[in-house]
């Protein structure tokens, strides 16, 4: 995928609420670069003392599939709290870096490298959003542990040609009160949808995933609609299911490998897309089952 700057200005206001493997991405804090780097440009910038960073200004570069706009606002936020720093302070930069490493969507920063006269480069690894939940009428995407992360969104998060699954269901505690951002969930039926949402994640590419489109794990049942235990459910536009057995986390003597029921509904959405319709698709079998 192609890396594409993005330029945002200085003070831009944003909303708050605007509706994979790891990536590294390049956040540059540039106020000036040029193409010249030695000792005596070092030396005179020191002594102009141009060796400045404004934090205000800077370029944020990034190949996520998916970026909230929310993200790129917390940003901004924390490097106009900072103003500006020496690049020849160590204690200002590993504060910036300690600061962006708290941000519940950052994952990891590495140092920063120094362009002179007066710029900075860091690179920052995103915590990846594997699937969203939805939080009263709106929704917000959550990362692999569990961890919701910021960005409000008045539908399912689309990544890339795939939207982010969404999971069910949805803790009690999340529904009564707002929910607090960055801290892992314990809840058993919801890491039981997060396992399932990482098998989709892993044994899929995104052109597989787009089949699925808006798409709800579902994990609340306990049984299938049969009456059999392992009732994890896949539920599709148009009233259509998938019923999938036990999620990865919970998978029982006999499951069929996670890898084989990803085929089955696969094949069963391209054929439902040349005409083949069916309303429930069973791929807990060696043989899927169709039924319309």
């Amino acid at each position: 995928m192609m890396v594409r700057p993005i330029h945002m200005p200085a003070r831009a206001r944003l909303s708050p609420r605007c509706g994979a493997v790891p990536l590294w991405i390049p956040v540059a804090l540039v106020v000036l670069a040029v193409g010249i780097g030695a000792v005596l440009l070092e030396r005179s910038a020191l002594e102009r003392g141009v060796a400045r960073v404004d934090l205000a200004h800077y370029r944020l570069h990034h190949g996520q599939a998916w970026f909230s706009q929310d993200w790129r606002q917390e940003l901004e936020d924390l490097l106009l709290r900072h103003g500006a720093l020496l690049v020849t302070d160590h204690e200002a930069r590993a504060a910036l870096r300690a600061d962006i490493l708290a941000l519940p969507f950052v994952a990891q920063v590495e140092p920063g490298e120094v362009l002179w006269p007066a710029g900075l480069t860091l690179r920052v690894r995103l915590v990846e959003p594997i699937a969203c939940v939805r939080v009263g009428q709106e929704f917000l995407p959550i990362a692999a542990d569990g961890s919701l992360l910021p960005g409000w969104s008045d539908a399912p998060h689309q990544r890339g040609p795939d939207f982010l699954p969404m999971l069910l269901p949805t803790p009690l505690e999340w529904e009564q009160e707002d929910p607090f951002i960055g801290e892992p969930t314990s809840d058993s039926l919801l890491l039981s949808a997060l396992s399932l949402a990482r098998s989709f994640l892993e044994h899929l590419n995104p052109d597989q995933r787009a089949l699925f489109g808006r798409v709800v794990f579902d994990v609340s049942a306990g049984d299938a609609p049969d009456g059999l235990e392992g009732g994890a459910v896949l539920r599709l536009e148009g009233e259509r299911l998938i019923e999938y057995g036990d999620s990865p986390l919970e998978r029982g003597p006999g499951e069929l490998p996670d890898r084989i029921k990803w085929d089955h509904a696969v094949e069963g959405l391209l054929d439902a897309a040349e005409g083949a319709a069916w309303e429930v698709l069973d791929v807990r079998w060696d043989v899927a089952e169709r039924d319309r």
